[in-house]
């Protein structure tokens, strides 16, 4: 799934369990845009609605946020850089 071969997608991030989110253009009649979660062979569910008078800029700035954050609960993600001082270890305590 690209945003080659959907027109309404402006981005879109597949992860490697084949899940797919996107910032996509809505209906000419609501305006704005949504952020929508794909699961493999599962209709899209929407993460976030956004209001036609947002800026593009911010709705894809939201959109990396949201990919970025979910990255960081997928172990075996490796297309979004992590923040390096996180081993994923939980400390000990005494």
């Amino acid at each position: 799934m690209s945003a080659e071969t959907q027109p309404d997608v402006i981005l879109g991030l597949s992860f490697d369990e084949g899940s797919y989110l996107s910032l996509r253009h809505r209906s000419v009649e609501d305006g704005g845009y949504t952020i929508e979660y794909t699961f493999p062979e599962d209709e899209p569910r929407v993460v976030a609605t956004l209001s036609d008078d947002l800026d593009i800029n911010l709705a894809k700035s939201l959109f990396f946020t949201i990919a970025e954050d979910w990255a960081r609960y997928d172990d075996d993600t490796d297309y979004l850089v992590l923040d390096e001082g996180d081993d994923g270890e939980d400390e000990e305590e005494d």
